[in-house]
């Protein structure tokens, strides 16, 4: 595992201090923790050590991309060679990463870290701040009622969704349950820990006679050795319960046996009203508490939810919040789109106008909000996502209408749609120039006035893959057919003016941004006034002509004014605070959650997790689909009666409204929250469904690869990735194909992480080998390098791949000018190739190799003397790197010596001017052969270097003190070369990996 900076993320070695942001680094002792530091599965930055317990290490890290707490689980480096403990182990991630409840963690990542990592097994969950049940008691034995009512009501609901999904806990005690204080008071549960949870259904992977779980809290059955179900989990729960009710347990015995024993002998349990009279225990809570301590199992309860509403105070039978109660008839599917339509019927816009600012604060928001009404360039405004950037233009829309002034504003289609190439566009087009059906955007085809408009449209409205195109005159025809459409938009209006807002560009596919960006270049369209939005300033895309704005948030006055008798949940000291945030808090507050969030992604996702089961599937699904009709959502979830019976409240929750018969989120931040909270294995399947949808009914291959990846990702879901690839790059898409690409090998990478080699590794070596090739196109050099090395690490040592990527990274060192290497890389795929038969491609090595060099551009000193021969010695004991170094000093007109060891150079007299030194040597260390050598003035400057993966570079080069100065690696080695021997400076010691 790589240690890497925890603040920005480079590559560090044994320095307290990142070198490059200056950061103090957190490294452990010897003594220590050597996961402290590192990086787990290359996404996951371990910080702490929290916990430890019977199977592992509990760790607090952070997950790189998101930057968002986790919890990372590792089972104990003691185990690790025992196959049941990992068994267990991965059997808890399995199982544990397909729950989806709000009061149960949830899974994010799991799977087993590469050998030369250390073989860890690893399970990351969402990071939980709070105590659990067991420190709770310990200071507060006995809780208020309502409180123990509702912890007990909690975990019920998590358990009735586990035994629903056939897995039981089996260890259910007050460690287990975390708490998180609410706002309000009591606590929010979340139950952890299912490493001893099972498939009922599976085979067994305990050892005879191994007990695991709890004692004071295992029913007899268990202590029997009998094999547990869901009625286990209940005696648990009983047990807790009858704990808090009386602050004793009803079997305290210190071992498993005198539990036992305990529970045979009659009359041991006492009721809880004897236990606790000052209590004033409710009939209900102690008949529930007495009959879930059964002996028996078929005289407790039959399921979790029975308990929950025996529990339930008297006439308080409502549903549970955390719960379904099954046979609730499901409304149909036109009450309730009509019931949500109803309920979101006033514009989302109006609504947080009406929340927030005046008809006029649109202008007072930025100085330059005026300009958006007659711009006389194009004008991008920017700002992060919640800041008010498209409720600033929908008010400029209303004032631009009251004008008289025709106007448009058009949105990028929501996540994942925006992965259908030409999808924005498309939908521009048949807005701008009324192509409502099929048959009028043949009319328009028909009617082009060129060839070239002809063409560019047929290809725009194609069937995925339909029509080949040239990837040269892609871009140009898309930025035709957008003309087009516009002049189309144009000549409907009679003053011959149009203001046209484009939202969310940076969201549209890449085909379209480009077409987007191609219109800005170009000459101005006569009497088009245009606008766009993103949430960066797009230098790289988007010309300087473009005026940017970057928009701000609100004061904190403002803020504050807004919250009003709230003004206490604001905790932000800043003056830039988002519009959004402000109403997420005013939202939280309603919602009663347990903090104020100082976030706008925190304030969302404490309200997405105090939603019922039946919401949060719900929201999940639309964030897998996207925007769809309720049939589709209600096809892709488990049950579909949680969406018709969740619409209508999330609706007045104002998460989602009905627009055009279809679903959609009202922000895309909560569909990108929803995405973040959900565990792994629930979001698998509901992309697996959506696959599956996708398939059945024909949609673009790039949505069908997007889910497939993220539902199964096996070898089918990899030809559907590279179909995807080549269409991409037929619209001269290179970004999108990189993305896919990149998709894909993350897709292997997780398979790799979970013991799937075979599939991982072909789908990998083949993504790869054209991500780096792609990248080197772009001239992204450095991440072609990057992804070629990682692949190359998959590779067996006498493969055609591994012939394949050592030549395209000779080809990567040959357009840099990095001649030794070039060398030495396709020596090495020539040889492979050779070896296993490769007969094509050793002809394309040798053809490429004989071919003559690109010329070259160098910089040229003319006031220097010009290069002079030398004698330069060479001491490496790889003979095939020494013959190479050799040829290239003797290209550049040198003399050169080779030594193979130590012995061989000991004996040699010079003078040489320069020499170059392996410091790992079979015989010793080039180190003091050098000194030696220096000292006695048989060498002059020296250069030392390493091919060896075991050296320890940084000692190395603290052992050479003031001598020299580290480099970046071989890339370097040539110019370090030429320093030493112009005399211009002791050579640094190059890293070589």
């Amino acid at each position: 595992m790589a240690r890497v900076c925890a603040h920005c993320g480079n590559q560090v070695d044994v320095e307290r201090f990142c070198p490059t942001c200056g950061a103090e680094q957190l490294v452990a002792s010897p003594e220590g923790d050597p996961l402290i530091g590192r990086m787990v599965a290359e996404r996951y930055q371990v910080l702490e050590l929290i916990n430890a317990g019977g199977m592992g290490k509990i760790y607090r890290g952070v997950q790189r991309v998101l930057e968002r707490p986790v919890a990372i689980k590792c089972i104990l480096p003691s185990l690790v060679d025992d196959e049941g403990a990992v068994m267990r182990f991965l059997e808890e991630a399995r199982v544990a990463s397909r729950l989806n409840h709000p009061n149960i963690v949830s899974v994010y990542d799991f799977g087993r870290t590469g050998a030369a990592d250390g073989g860890y097994s690893f399970l990351v969950m969402e990071y939980l701040g709070g105590p659990d049940l067991a420190d709770i008691l310990q200071s507060e034995p006995l809780l208020p009622l309502d409180q123990i009512v509702d912890i007990t009501e909690q975990t019920l609901g998590a358990l009735a969704e586990a035994h629903e999904h056939g897995i039981a806990h089996r260890d259910i005690k007050p460690g287990n349950l975390m708490l998180e204080p609410r706002r309000r008071g009591g606590y929010h549960v979340k139950l952890i820990d299912f490493g001893i949870a099972r498939l009922r259904d599976r085979r067994r992977l305990t050892q005879i006679g191994v007990i695991i779980g709890t004692p004071q809290y295992m029913p007899p059955e268990k202590l029997r050795g009998e094999e547990p179900g869901a009625a286990a989990d209940l005696f648990a729960v009983s047990v807790m319960l009858y704990q808090m009710l009386t602050g004793r347990l009803p079997f305290p015995g210190p071992a498993a046996m005198d539990v036992a024993r305990q529970q045979l002998e009659p009359g041991a349990l006492l009721d809880p009203r004897e236990v606790a009279p000052d209590r004033n225990i409710p009939d209900n809570l102690a008949h529930a508490c007495i009959r879930g301590l059964a002996q028996d199992p078929s005289l407790r309860f039959p399921d979790a939810l029975t308990m929950a509403m025996a529990i339930a105070a008297p006439g308080n039978r409502a549903l549970l919040r955390a719960s379904r109660i099954p046979g609730r008839p499901a409304p149909s599917e036109s009450e309730v789109r009509r019931a949500v339509t109803q309920a979101t019927r006033r514009d989302r816009t109006t609504q947080q106008a009406d929340a927030g600012e005046d008809d006029g604060a649109w202008l007072r928001r930025a100085p330059w909000a005026a300009e958006l009404l007659s711009p006389e360039r194009p004008i991008l405004v920017w700002g992060p996502a919640g800041v008010g950037r498209s409720w600033m233009l929908t008010r400029a829309l209303r004032e631009l209408r009251q004008r008289g002034i025709v106007a448009e504003r058009l949105e990028a289609p929501p996540a994942p749609l925006n992965q259908i190439g030409y999808g924005g566009l498309r939908k521009m087009l048949r807005r701008l120039a009324r192509l409502v059906t099929d048959a009028d955007v043949r009319a328009a085809v028909d009617g082009a006035d060129t060839d070239d408009l002809r063409r560019a449209l047929q290809r725009i409205f194609a069937k995925h893959g339909a029509i080949r195109q040239d990837p040269l005159t892609a871009r140009s025809g898309a930025t035709l057919a957008l003309r087009w459409a516009i002049e189309q938009a144009l000549r409907r209006q009679p003053a011959q003016l149009f203001w046209l807002a484009l939202d969310d560009v940076d969201r549209m596919d890449g085909a379209t941004l480009a077409a987007i960006a191609e219109l800005t270049r170009g000459p101005k369209v006569p009497g088009l006034s245009l606008v766009l939005t993103a949430e960066s300033d797009l230098e790289a895309l988007l010309p300087p002509a473009v005026l940017r704005h970057q928009l701000c948030g609100w004061p904190r006055d403002q803020a504050l004014e807004r919250l009003g008798a709230q003004r206490g949940l604001l905790q932000r000291g800043d003056n830039d605070i988002e519009p959004m945030y402000v109403e997420q808090l005013m939202a939280s507050f309603e919602d009663d959650s347990w903090s104020a969030p100082t976030t706008m992604n925190e304030a969302i996702e404490q309200r997405l997790r105090v939603l019922p089961p039946n919401a949060l599937c719900t929201l999940q699904a639309l964030a897998v689909c996207g925007p769809s009709p309720i049939q589709t959502l209600s096809e892709v979830v488990e049950r579909a009666e949680d969406v018709s019976s969740s619409l209508l409240p999330l609706a007045k929750l104002g998460l989602i409204d009905v627009e055009d018969s279809q679903v959609r989120f009202t922000h895309e931040l909560t569909a990108r929250a929803t995405l973040r909270l959900a565990p792994a294995g629930a979001l698998a399947a509901v992309h697996e469904q959506a696959a599956r949808i996708a398939e059945r009914r024909g949609v673009g291959v790039e949505l069908q690869a997007y889910h497939a990846l993220r539902g199964r990702p096996d070898s089918a879901a990899f030809l559907l990735v590279e179909e995807s690839v080549r269409l991409r790059l037929q619209r001269d898409d290179a970004a999108s194909a990189i993305s896919a690409l990149e998709d894909g090998i993350e897709a292997a990478r997780t398979l790799l992480l979970r013991d799937q080699d075979q599939i991982a590794k072909s789908g990998w070596l083949v993504f790869g080998s054209k991500l780096g090739e792609l990248l080197r196109q772009v001239g992204r050099v450095r991440d072609a390098v990057r992804v070629l090395s990682e692949t190359l690490d998959l590779t067996e040592p006498h493969s055609s791949a591994r012939a394949r990527l050592l030549g395209q990274l000779a080809r990567i060192a040959d357009s840099e000018r990095r001649i030794v290497e070039r060398e030495l890389l396709a020596a090495e795929a020539l040889r492979i190739a050779t070896e296993v038969g490769e007969t094509q491609l050793v002809e394309d090595l040798r053809h490429w190799g004989s071919a003559p060099p690109p010329p070259q551009e160098r910089v040229i000193v003319e006031s220097g003397p010009p290069e002079e021969t030398q004698n330069v010695l060479v001491v490496e004991d790889d003979r095939e790197l020494a013959r190479a170094l050799g040829r290239w000093l003797k290209r550049k007109g040198h003399v050169v010596t080779k030594c193979h060891s130590l012995a061989e150079a000991a004996e040699l007299q010079g003078p040489y001017a320069c020499g170059i030194f392996d410091v790992m040597l079979p015989d010793g260390s080039g180190l003091e052969l050098a000194e030696r050598l220096h000292d006695a003035g048989v060498v002059d400057a020296l250069v030392f270097f390493t091919s060896s993966e075991e050296a320890d570079v940084a000692v190395i080069a603290e052992s050479l003190g003031e001598m020299v100065r580290k480099s970046r690696g071989l890339l370097e080695l040539e110019a370090v070369v030429d320093a030493a021997l112009r005399g211009s400076e002791r050579a640094p010691t190059p890293e070589v990996a």
